[in-house]
């Protein structure tokens, strides 16, 4: 009996082995199986075919049948693997490793658990508020019944949540944080056992083993829903795919809702005419110009800072008041890199090639992390003279100390705030707003961000000042803008509202068939006569990809089908993972 197994490799097909087994293994069960010289764990992945395999062909057998041929993983999330490996090109070998725990790939011990039937009645439906306390006392009322998966974009804001639960509440919930393989097996085996009514966590929870009657995605417009480990891919979209499988009721919230749900919802039928409402008279727009701002330098560093006039003025204001300000400042380390006056050379990682900066007093790549320690002379010319480009936080904390008493920097870990200070930090300096009262936040450069290579640069940029205006429990407070010429009419773009804004994104979006209207596929080549016959092979079904030079093609289409068809011409399951890494797919 000829069986399919799929391996935990990134291949797209599964291997054929023998089955002499006397009964025939669930889909989804695990068998041991030989692979080579060695033997691994497989799951059964049949599609009840007839196989037909050339003669003199040998198959290797089946060394073992776990779990008694049983498929012990949650049904759904065995179709969602199926789905997750095909639609996003990655095999369904991978998306098991994506979903599951380790040890159970490994073939540990778990006795099935009976499910319980779905109610196949999926509805979706989304409360979008900016305030931040209305929307937590919506999640609440959602918790107070039925089986829930709480899902966050960051986990600092699950691990939140969690803390401020109800005490009965929390007696029924399990909060998923990053632990050790040994306790995050433990947790997933009690979800398991229907130990827990609720589950919170943030991306990697949506894989959780047991069946919500609704699954809930707050902050659905975060980009922070995307896993940073390949395949790429959103949680917020999985969540979307597991309650259509589970057919449970999906929950969309946030202070904004995403570009895909905003045209599903509203866009060519109500927009949301609240959102104007929500930009009060506190949001400042000021011009970076030679009449209102003058420039900042730091030694040894090309380039300049720009503030204005207003920025120091309003920043007193609020100091004197007793309040916190944010800069937000998105360039880290002292400068944004390193050359040679006299030849002009940049100096790069020698592992990667990437770019170094200069953070606390050494080298730190760009691409890479790797750091290394600051040099004497430039490694090409020899010449002392190495000058930093693009300030960075460090600088801006020598210039800012200039005008102020109180400055600290934001590195990640927590601040000491005895008396009211200028805080320094990149966006992730957002999360302050949720723990502190804070009166104002500056974008002291909205120019880099809207240099930024992206079709979604524009919206991710939106919900950042939409997120500094709205976020924490204190919304009180001054957002102020530093930018210049043609930038300044984004800024006032804002001012319209969300929903304006982002019906004119749509429109455009729909003319380029971008998503979600479209499907984005960036691949990493790494052979450039195979990255130009491909490119080619594209052109021949009418998709056009963009090649940056440094082995990535971006392809736009409507169906990724296409893409699977051209890549499979030119790859075998054992050489696809050799030659091309499928690094990224935006559908949303």
């Amino acid at each position: 009996m000829l069986v399919k197994v799929t391996l935990l490799r990134p291949w797209w097909e599964p291997l054929i082995y023998d089955c002499d087994s006397h009964f025939v293994p669930e889909n989804g069960a695990r068998v041991l199986v030989p692979l080579g010289r060695a033997k691994c764990v497989g799951f059964v992945n049949d599609d009840s075919q007839k196989k037909i395999l050339p003669k003199n062909v040998k198959v290797k057998n089946i060394s073992q049948v776990l779990d008694n041929g049983k498929c012990v993983m949650p049904s759904d999330l065995w179709e969602l693997a199926l789905w997750l490996g095909k639609v996003y090109l990655c095999g369904t070998g991978l998306a098991l490793k994506k979903i599951l725990p380790e040890k159970f790939l490994a073939g540990e011990n778990l006795h099935a658990n009976p499910e319980v039937a779905a109610s196949k009645n999926f509805r979706e439906r989304d409360f979008f508020c900016p305030n931040d306390s209305e929307r937590e006392e919506f999640l609440l009322r959602e918790l107070a019944s039925g089986k829930v998966l709480l899902l966050f974009a960051l986990k600092d804001s699950a691990s939140d949540f969690y803390e401020r639960l109800p005490e009965n509440l929390r007696d029924e919930a399990i909060f998923l944080k990053p632990e050790t393989s040994k306790k995050s097996w433990e947790n997933w085996q009690r979800i398991y056992a229907g130990e827990f009514r609720i589950v919170i966590g943030s991306q990697s929870a949506v894989f959780a083993p047991f069946r919500p009657e609704k699954i809930i995605v707050e902050d659905e417009a975060n980009p922070a829903y995307f896993f940073q480990r390949k395949p790429r891919i959103s949680a917020r979209t999985l969540a979307g795919k597991r309650a259509l499988l589970l057919g449970c009721e999906l929950i969309l919230t946030g202070r904004m809702p995403s570009l895909k749900t905003y045209s599903r919802k509203y866009f060519g039928k109500n927009p949301d005419s609240n959102s104007r409402k929500y930009l009060p008279d506190r949001r400042f727009f000021v011009t970076v110009d030679s009449d209102y701002s003058f420039k900042e330098s730091e030694r040894g560093i090309d380039g300049e800072i720009l503030l204005t006039y207003s920025l120091l003025e309003r920043t007193n204001r609020e100091l004197a008041a007793g309040h916190h300000v944010l800069w937000i400042w998105d360039r880290i380390g002292e400068a944004g890199e390193i050359f040679c006056e006299r030849c002009g050379v940049s100096l790069v990682c020698e592992f990667c090639g990437g770019i170094l900066r200069s953070v606390n007093g050494s080298l730190k790549c760009v691409s890479c992390g790797r750091k290394r320690e600051f040099p004497d002379k430039c490694e090409h010319c020899g010449s002392e003279f190495l000058l930093g480009k693009r300030p960075g936080l460090e600088a801006l904390l020598k210039i800012a100390a200039k005008y102020f008493d109180n400055v600290k920097l934001f590195s990640g870990r927590k601040l000491a705030l005895s008396k009211p200070c200028v805080i320094l930090g990149t966006s992730a300096l957002l999360k302050f707003c949720d723990s502190h009262s804070i009166s104002m936040i500056a974008w002291l450069n909205l120019d880099d961000e809207l240099r930024r290579w992206g079709y979604d640069t524009r919206v991710n940029i939106l919900r950042l000042i939409w997120d500094s205006y709205w976020r924490g429990r204190n919304c009180e407070r001054t957002v102020l803008i530093q930018a210049r010429g043609k930038n300044l009419n984004f800024a006032s773009e804002i001012l319209r509202g969300y929903g304006k804004f982002l019906e004119d994104e749509l429109s455009t979006r729909s003319e380029l068939s971008l998503p979600p209207f479209g499907i984005s596929v960036e691949m990493l080549v790494n052979d450039a006569n195979q990255r130009e016959i491909i490119s080619r092979e594209f052109e021949e079904f009418g998709l056009f990809a963009m090649d940056d030079a440094n082995g990535k093609l971006t392809v736009d289409a409507k169906d990724l089908s296409v893409v699977r068809r051209v890549l499979e011409k030119f790859f075998t399951m054992s050489e696809f993972a050799k030659n091309i890494q499928i690094s990224e797919i935006r559908a949303e």
